[in-house]
């Protein structure tokens, strides 16, 4: 029963030891959620990073029109347009300010139908503790403006 616990004990450690190590590792981007600038000896908080937002390319629609909006997306009251793009891949990436709240609106064509996918999050940084050095979270930044299937 001792050795038992022990073992128990020991995988413990082991496991939280883990974690807490892969948690600030560089090796895990910022689109994972996880920290970045861990291994810097003083760094300051970033103020912008890369906003990641998935779209659908098919044969219908091999360019998706893109407008990305700072503030929640509001049909009446149209928010700041941070930038208008076509889209030609699956995964379209920006520069933008933190602590924000950004929105999406990807435009597709369905035969004479146009379809809007829209999406929004706001996207923080925080610092984080329990690294070697100072660590910032990236919370949010990924947008999901994909076609959903039925």
């Amino acid at each position: 029963m001792r050795r038992f616990l022990k073992n128990i004990v020991l995988l413990t450690i082991i496991f939280v030891v883990g974690i807490s190590y892969f948690s600030c590792s560089s090796q895990y981007a910022a689109i994972e959620g996880n920290c970045i600038d861990c291994f810097s000896s003083d760094p300051a908080q970033p103020d912008s990073a890369s906003l990641v937002i998935y779209v659908t390319i098919n044969g219908e629609n091999p360019k998706v029109p893109l407008v990305i909006y700072k503030g929640k997306f509001d049909p009446i009251h149209v928010p700041d347009t941070v930038i208008s793009v076509i889209d030609t891949t699956s995964t379209f990436t920006c520069n933008v300010l933190l602590n924000q709240t950004y929105s999406v609106k990807a435009e597709y064509k369905s035969g004479t139908k146009t379809i809007y996918a829209i999406d929004g999050s706001i996207f923080n940084v925080q610092m984080q503790s329990g690294c070697n050095n100072t660590c910032w979270q990236l919370i949010g930044g990924i947008l999901d403006a994909r076609l959903k299937t039925y």
